[in-house]
């Protein structure tokens, strides 16, 4: 089987957290040929989408290190590869979602009656990370996005605090509590606003059981494998790890589970094979389906190996097109 993981720069990634680099150990170890390129080497034309690849072998060892080492990474020279010859693609550039991201669903849009993606191109582009929590609105906490600082003012004044982030973003960036009488209100809308790319603001009630953390689903195939908890770090409200969350296992409650099957036919339908749910309490907040994480983190508490289930999906999808 062939593989190609379109990833930011890869000695930006972080081995010990980095779920991409785990995906690629485990199609390592089942005897896969691994390439990976990055997003603006990717070319599309009349005789098909092409680009600039590299192979690459990494070592498991790679996993107890936090930067990135070169030495434990057998990398190719750069050539030339028809996409179309892969088995399986991996969109896996981390946010944010801007004119680049776009363009790259666009490009690799005509594959997908040919190569199984993770994340379809169309999916990914349709399935806004943040957006898109608003089609389940019985789920959500009340939430409201907008371009104007009176309206979401006026949207605050319902609540003693809001968070307040932008659309197209990740990792917990640009992300704010305030409240409607707050003097910086107007000053962290129009930051946000200012930020590329641009977007309308999201303001939603802030959810006091983020104390105790949130929860990260693990979807493969629109189907919840298994749960991660996430807890801010002190003086913090966000839980993402990124900004100094702390891991642990946590069995999702009925009602989360309940939340991500409905979720897991839309993903489906989206052809999201990886997706990330996250909830605050029995709350849905994101779905992350760009580049979803925390196999390692799960792993360590743990949960199951996501990257070997994810494999085991994608060998049966492989094999059925076949």
């Amino acid at each position: 089987m062939r593989a190609c993981f379109i990833i930011d720069p890869i000695e930006k990634l972080k081995p010990k957290k980095d779920s991409s680099i785990d995906l690629m150990i485990e199609a390592a170890s089942r005897g896969y040929q691994v390439d990976f390129c990055l997003y603006n080497d990717v070319n599309a034309g009349s005789e098909g989408v092409s680009g600039e690849v590299r192979s690459i072998e990494m070592s498991p060892d790679i996993r107890a290190t936090y930067k990135w080492d070169p030495s434990l990474a057998k990398i190719g020279a750069a050539r030339n590869a028809n996409f179309a010859d892969y088995d399986v693609i991996f969109i896996r550039k981390d946010p944010p979602f801007d004119d680049g991201y776009f363009s790259l669903t666009l490009l690799l849009e005509p594959l997908e009656k040919k190569v199984v993606f993770v994340n379809s191109p169309r999916g990914v582009r349709t399935v806004s990370e943040k957006l898109s929590a608003l089609h389940f609105a019985e789920f959500t906490p009340p939430t409201f996005a907008s371009y104007s600082v009176e309206r979401l003012r006026t949207f605050a004044q319902r609540f003693d605090k809001v968070v307040l982030k932008p659309c197209y973003l990740g990792s917990g960036e640009g992300v704010v509590v305030s409240y409607a009488a707050d003097e910086k209100f107007k000053d962290y809308v129009e930051f946000i606003l200012d930020r590329a790319p641009r977007g309308p603001v999201i303001a939603q009630a802030f959810l006091p059981e983020i104390v105790d953390g949130d929860t990260r689903v693990m979807m493969i195939d629109g189907e919840p494998i298994a749960a991660l908890g996430r807890k801010p770090s002190e003086g913090d409200f966000r839980a993402n790890i990124a900004v100094g969350g702390t891991e642990f296992f946590v069995e999702p409650t009925p009602a989360q589970m309940t939340i991500a099957k409905t979720i897991g036919g839309f993903l489906r339908e989206n052809k999201i094979i990886f997706a990330g749910i996250d909830l605050i309490g029995e709350k849905l907040i994101e779905i992350n389906v760009t580049s979803p994480t925390l196999i390692q983190e799960l792993r360590r508490v743990g949960g199951p190996d996501i990257s070997k289930k994810l494999w085991d999906a994608l060998e049966q999808k492989v094999k059925a097109r076949a």
